[in-house]
């Protein structure tokens, strides 16, 4: 987990990836990372990657 923590605290993997490597879910993650004084990085989307994930939608819904 602690190899987990500094990966993600250095920005080299998302909170998810993060996560993962210490095989926890998510929410107990954050917590570890809060009892622990550490900031939770906010990850936001490019608009490039919003409009893709946008065109996915729109293409599913039209699927239906």
């Amino acid at each position: 987990m602690a190899s987990a923590i500094e990966l993600y605290q250095e920005g080299k993997v998302t909170l998810s990836r993060a996560t993962e490597m210490a095989g926890m879910i998510c929410e107990e993650f954050k917590d570890v990372l809060v009892e622990k004084g550490l900031k939770i990085r906010v990850e936001s989307l490019s608009d490039e990657e919003f409009n893709e994930g946008l065109k996915l939608i729109k293409d599913i819904r039209e699927k239906r």
